[in-house]
């Protein structure tokens, strides 16, 4: 769910959401500022209604979506059909991840590495 409502700053002007979990914006929220009643959008009687994420991203629709310690079988195949890359965590000693491309591939329908990377750990030390 947050992932669409991400999507939706995104891609909306305004953004108003009733969730479970995620209201946006949060119950009766008096706004009364001279700037936002003079340029501004999303307020209706002092109380805002709306929000506007800005600056909207160059990329269109927009940024490119992953999801990181995406590891399993199940999950690339979520990831896939959810429109989101998968970031499988590089682990040398699993060679059994290295299907994990193939199983996006399959289910996504994209070309084979196409929607897909791996996560690496990256130690910087004085030692």
């Amino acid at each position: 769910m947050l992932c669409q409502i991400i999507k939706k700053c995104w891609t909306e002007e305004m953004l108003s959401f009733q969730g479970k979990f995620w209201k946006i914006p949060p119950g009766e929220t008096p706004w009364p500022l001279e700037t936002t009643a003079k340029w501004g959008k999303g307020v209706a009687n002092g109380i805002l209604k709306a929000v506007g994420v800005v600056p909207k991203p160059l990329q269109k629709p927009h940024p490119p979506i992953f999801q990181p310690f995406a590891s399993s079988e199940n999950s690339i195949r979520w990831c896939a059909k959810n429109a989101r890359d998968g970031r499988p965590a590089a682990d040398a000693r699993d060679t059994s991840r290295s299907n994990l491309f193939e199983v996006y591939a399959s289910a996504s329908g994209r070309a084979l590495g196409d929607g897909m990377g791996m996560l690496r750990d990256i130690i910087i030390a004085d030692s």
